[in-house]
């Protein structure tokens, strides 16, 4: 689906790109699941401060690891640790 006109290959930038999408798609289910649990804009407008600190904290902690998963494909690019 990535093949480039010249050579047919597949780049590895756009591959990398798509990935890096699909784990900011996956947060923003998570998300969207644990707001709708704590019943934000269901059962009362506001959260409470502690509750959108865990939510952000949730989603930096997330993030990393997506990002982690992405760029760790060889053992040498994961410095010996595995997910």
């Amino acid at each position: 689906f990535f093949l480039v006109g010249l050579n047919g290959k597949e780049s590895t930038f756009a591959e990398i790109l798509w990935q890096l999408f699909g784990k900011v798609q996956d947060i923003s289910e998570l998300m969207m699941f644990l707001l709708i649990s704590l019943g934000w804009k269901v059962l009362r407008p506001h959260l409470d401060i502690s509750e959108i600190r865990f939510a952000v904290a949730i989603s930096i902690i997330s993030f990393y690891l997506g990002v982690f998963q992405v760029a760790c494909t060889t053992p040498s690019t994961c410095s010996g640790y595995q997910l």
